[in-house]
């Protein structure tokens, strides 16, 4: 994946993948892998606003158990979505991903998952 399709921060303990692009399966696996790189970054907030997710079910389902597999086991993943395609694709990803350590929760407002991260408070969206 281009680099210029998504960017990676760390700030306050949070690391954000924000996607300028629209990623396919292989683009979504490659910034995960990356992410395996950083050190301190069990908190995550992939950042979806600008995009659209067109991932079929199957892709997040083989994405998914890659992460089950491969993913730190007590990580709290934030997924910021605008689009209800991007929201219902998430939702997906929560039902195949699901491991007892692992949190995560799909947002549509940034201050509400940034505050689920910070504070790890209750999910009501």
């Amino acid at each position: 994946m281009n680099k210029d399709s998504y960017s990676v921060s760390q700030a306050e303990g949070i690391t954000t993948v924000v996607f300028q692009r629209n990623p396919d399966s292989a683009q979504l696996l490659q910034a995960y892998e990356g992410l395996a790189q950083l050190e301190d970054n069990l908190l995550r907030l992939w950042d979806f606003r600008d995009v659209e997710l067109f991932v079929s079910t199957a892709e997040v389902r083989d994405f998914a158990e890659h992460a089950n597999k491969t993913g730190p086991a007590d990580a709290r993943v934030a997924i910021l979505v605008a689009s209800d395609i991007a929201y219902g694709a998430s939702r997906i990803l929560m039902a195949y991903r699901e491991r007892d350590a692992v949190e995560l929760a799909v947002f549509r407002d940034y201050d509400k998952a940034m505050d689920w991260l910070k504070n790890q408070g209750e999910h009501d969206e």
